[in-house]
């Protein structure tokens, strides 16, 4: 993965494959979101298969009834207000949709979409934003933007930095020193499993599961997960 990365919104057509196959549409080339990585690097999201089946398959993602929990009006409210605040220390803000990007790699795409990219001429700071309580996920998901926007033409040569922004709390400053040789050879081990030609094993779990969006058509073992337990007269 050069220094290739533009911003755009991919287009290009993928080919469904029969639906006997119990698969949804496969894609022409895997795609892979950097919150899933985030997320899997991390460890909040550990089954390999869910990675690889996203990368490489569209499907019709699994209702889940959470009901409606105000947490996207507030995540709204948080981007825009730091938003005005980066503006008035005289940067130029993009937010969300205007930040969509796609890193083509020689086996895949990467996308991402940060909350907030702030640009001066000599600095880029690439901002995200969190209502809920601080995780690790968050801190990884910012590192791969990072190392992302460092292979985009636009933003060479110029200092970028990440923060992670959490509501009543004081902002987190992440540094690029932070996306070490270390770093990037875990994220190419990430986008190998999810590239790669034989889909990795299952591994069910409750929590997982759980909160999972693929539909249980395509992966039957969602709805058969073996909890272990016993009974004992120790205590």
């Amino acid at each position: 993965m050069g220094a290739g990365g533009r911003w755009f919104k991919s287009s290009r057509p993928d080919h469904k494959v029969n639906k006997e196959d119990n698969v949804g549409e496969k894609r022409s080339r895997p795609r892979i979101w950097v919150t899933w990585l985030a997320a899997y690097l991390a460890g909040d999201e550990q089954c390999e298969w869910k990675l690889w089946f996203r990368a490489n398959y569209r499907y019709q993602k699994a209702p889940r009834d959470r009901g409606y929990s105000g947490w996207e009006i507030e995540h709204q409210d948080l981007v825009k207000q730091y938003a005005d605040e980066l503006v008035k220390e005289g940067y130029t803000v993009k937010i969300e949709h205007g930040n969509e990007f796609e890193i083509r790699g020689k086996t895949a795409d990467l996308a991402g979409k940060p909350d907030i990219i702030a640009e001066k001429p000599k600095s880029v700071v690439v901002v995200d934003c969190k209502t809920g309580e601080e995780k690790s996920t968050h801190k990884v998901q910012v590192l791969i933007y990072l190392w992302a926007l460092r292979q985009i033409e636009r933003f060479q040569g110029r200092e970028i930095s990440g923060q992670l922004i959490y509501k009543g709390r004081p902002k987190i400053s992440i540094d690029l020193a932070h996306v070490t040789n270390d770093f990037e050879q875990k994220l190419v081990r990430a986008i190998k499993i999810a590239t790669a030609t034989k889909p990795p094993a299952k591994k069910p779990s409750s929590r997982e599961c759980g909160l999972c969006d693929i539909p249980q058509e395509e992966c039957p073992e969602k709805g058969f997960i073996e909890k272990l337990s016993s009974e004992t007269e120790v205590f």
